[in-house]
């Protein structure tokens, strides 16, 4: 079995047929997946969706773990893992999409490079500007690099990655259960850095949707996932104060609004973690950010006539 797809899922099933028709219809052989769906006590019909299928796609190698209550995605995902067969894992979630050639891209990557890990390109679908393309296949080793080329310290989200499960089990990698949300930011950054090579894989494209219903949603609203990602981010900048690296650094983003098409009206400019906001050329705010999180320092300046 070459690749192990696991896949927690909880009150999914409106989108979860969809997320396994994109396994099923991969370019890599069927016969060389298997997927692992943990059903995490739904209250919804994902488990009657998730059977349904598996019985109409008989020739997909497909395995339903039930929990017996609501344990989380950490708790699910270490229990795929324990059963897992495949040369390497990928940790889907339940509701997002992956171009058809993902898995024989990042496996051949990872294969002709020796890697430990291969890392897909992603696009947010909420918000583009927050995707990362790699637009040339690359191997990486320098921890910096790893950093600065994949930019886990920003995304840490776990579903980017390829992962070799020898390397995984060696390590003795885990997602902790005592977290509800951004439970894999740390993981990653540690991860990304233990791996003997990175490969970076132009061929693979995730989807990142953001449903109604998602954990994203409910962070902005529920303070136990507020607290928890507040954890999240103090653990991954102490991760990186320890072992002397820096967080990843945009060299320059800029979008122009215009009036009509002719006359540029705003201007939003990011160079080295300086964000800056101009009308009609003219500075109205800057903002020092640090791994995107502002940090008090704000200085706004009156808008002058011409």
């Amino acid at each position: 079995m070459k690749v192990s797809v696991i896949i927690p899922a909880y009150n999914c099933g409106k989108y979860i047929a969809q997320t396994l028709n994109c396994i099923y219809a991969q370019t890599m052989s069927r016969r060389d997946i298997e997927v692992i769906v943990c059903l995490d006590a739904p209250t919804d019909n994902t488990a009657d969706v998730v059977r349904a299928w598996g019985a109409a796609h008989a020739d997909m190698n497909l395995r339903v773990l039930d929990n017996k209550t609501n344990r989380g995605v950490s708790y699910s995902r270490n229990a795929a893992l324990r059963v897992a067969s495949g040369e390497f894992v990928h940790f889907m979630d339940s509701d997002d999409l992956i171009n058809t050639d993902f898995y024989s891209s990042l496996y051949n990557a990872a294969g002709a490079a020796g890697a430990d890990v291969a890392v897909a390109s992603f696009r947010y679908q909420k918000k583009p500007n927050k995707s990362v393309i790699f637009d040339m296949a690359t191997v990486v080793t320098a921890p910096q690099d790893k950093i600065d080329m994949t930019r886990v310290d920003e995304h840490g989200m776990m579903w980017r990655y390829l992962i070799r499960r020898e390397f995984w089990m060696r390590e003795k990698f885990e997602f902790p259960e005592d977290m509800r949300f951004c439970e894999d930011w740390l993981l990653a950054n540690r991860m990304v850095l233990a791996s003997n090579y990175i490969a970076l894989v132009p061929g693979a494209m995730y989807l990142y949707m953001c449903r109604d219903n998602s954990l994203m949603v409910q962070a902005h609203t529920n303070p136990e996932y507020s607290a928890s990602a507040a954890r999240a981010y103090q653990s991954v900048v102490d991760f990186m104060a320890e072992h002397n690296l820096r967080g990843y650094r945009i060299d320059m983003s800029v979008a122009d609004y215009q009036l009509f098409g002719k006359i540029r009206l705003f201007t939003v400019s990011q160079r080295d973690n300086k964000r800056e906001v101009r009308l009609f050329g003219r500075m109205l705010l800057m903002r020092v950010t640090c791994n995107n999180k502002i940090i008090r320092r704000i200085r706004k300046k009156k808008c002058e006539k011409k």
